[in-house]
This record gives structure tokens, sequence and C-alpha cells, in this order.
């Protein structure tokens, strides 16, 4: 099914990187904001630092409504712990030590497309505080690169097998959906002044707008994410670095979000 198909418009490029947001002092019943509206599902991962003794602590996405509790036990002051997305263990010098006794009631993730906000409870509850260090997967804005883009185009794939019949049945009953993706192709893309770097090896983010002239009906933003590129010839014109042109860009990308 295509979804798209302009023949000139522009895009924003990023490279989805290992990103590290840290919050410090936290006190109980604190929350954070971890932002990954745009971005697949991802599987965090938590430095906690623990400033005073606690005796339990409970970490809960209120976004998806799962929590990670430490009951009843003793952590001692300046403790570092590593909280993965269904267990938690002790962190020395940044080697995975015991892993401690905890209560996951799901997987630990961070929800796809969304800000997640994350609270912690502290006990006791009072004089007590903790740092947290937060590490995911999400699109590097600061690496960002807008460029020009004709006969753009991205087209949704829909794997399928049939569902399991009677062997004397030999009519198909119906097909099962098992895997959705995505291709996109680029005719051309080019930004001025610059030849344009883009790493087979690494997974992007495209953003892109859809606009419309009917008067009610905004322009809409999209984020393609978890994009490789598999492949793009570079045109004569772009080894002189006033027009940098790539040309025939294709390359998959996982999920298609609406801003």
């Amino acid at each position: 099914m295509a979804i798209i198909s302009n023949m000139e418009m522009e895009i924003l490029l990023e490279p989805e990187e290992v990103y590290t947001q840290s919050n410090n002092a936290l006190i109980n019943a604190s929350t954070i904001t971890l932002d990954n509206t745009g971005n697949l599902s991802q599987d965090p991962v938590m430095t906690i630092e623990i400033n005073n003794v606690l005796t339990s602590l409970v970490i809960t996405n209120v976004t998806t409504g799962i929590s990670a509790t430490i009951p009843s036990t003793t952590i001692s002051a300046n403790t570092s712990l590593l909280v993965y997305n269904d267990a938690i263990y002790k962190n020395a010098s940044g080697t995975i030590g015991s892993e401690l006794t905890a209560t996951f009631t799901g997987v630990f993730n961070l929800k796809e497309n969304a800000s997640n906000t994350i609270s912690f409870g502290l006990v006791p509850s009072a004089a007590t505080s903790i740092n947290v260090d937060t590490t995911w997967i999400k699109p590097n804005g600061n690496a960002a690169s807008q460029h020009f883009v004709e006969g753009f185009s991205i087209n949704e794939n829909i794997t399928q097998k049939t569902k399991s019949v009677n062997p004397l049945n030999k009519y198909n009953s119906g097909y099962i959906n098992q895997l959705f993706d995505y291709d996109f192709s680029i005719d051309k893309l080019h930004q001025d002044k610059q030849l344009i770097d883009i790493d087979k090896t690494k997974s992007y983010r495209i953003t892109y707008k859809t606009e419309s002239n009917i008067g009610a009906i905004l322009p809409m933003t999209h984020y393609l994410s978890g994009c490789k590129f598999s492949g793009y010839s570079i045109s004569q014109g772009s080894t002189q670095q006033t027009d940098a042109l790539k040309e025939n860009i294709k390359g998959k990308g996982c999920k298609l979000f609406e801003g």
C-alpha cells in the first residue's frame, strides 16, 4: 500500500543512537519524564546510585503501569544498581554483580511514540535520595540533517501465512498477519555544499510532513523509525561538493508513527 508519494519535499534524517539522561537527588515520590516520542518501544537500562540506606525501592513506569520492586531488604548507602527490563543487579565499578530479589509486574520498557513518566518510591521516605542515569536508543536530534528530496515514497508490507485447517478441507480458510514493515525509496536526495554521509551500518529516523489544501486539515508530521539504508548511487555532480546528490536511495523501516 503506497502511503505517500511526493515529487518534492523536505525530510529530517536523525541517526538512532545510545542516549543517557541523568536525574540527580530524586526523593520519595519523585517523577522523571523519558521522551520516547516518534520512536520504537525501547528497553532502557537504569543505573541507580543509592545515596542513603534504603529498605525498599519501587520503580514504576506510570505510562505503561509496569513496576519493579525490591522489597524488605537493606540497600546500603553508596550502592550502585543496574535495572534491566526484567532483573536488577548490584553494579560494582561497571561490572554486573549479584542479582537482587525483585518483583516485576511485566516487562519494564518504554512505550513507543510516547513520553514515559517514571516514578520512584523510597523507603524510608524521609532523608533519602537516589541518582538515576537512564540509557536507551533514540533519534539524536543534535546530529539531525535536513534534506531536500524528490520522488519520496513509502510502502507498507504485510507478511501473511495461512491458518491451520482440517487436512480434509482443501480450501484455504483465511490468513494471519505475521509481520509488518516498510520499504522506502528516494529518487534524489541532496543538501547544498556538503557531501551527505549515509552510514549503512546505522539505523535512522526519517521525519516528514504531509500537507493538505483543505482548510480544516493541518499538516501532519510522520516518523519512520528503525530505518536502514540498503543502497544508493552518486551522481557526477555530487563530487564537486557544490550540490551533493545521492540517487536511487532504497531502504527499510520498522514502524511509521504520526506526530
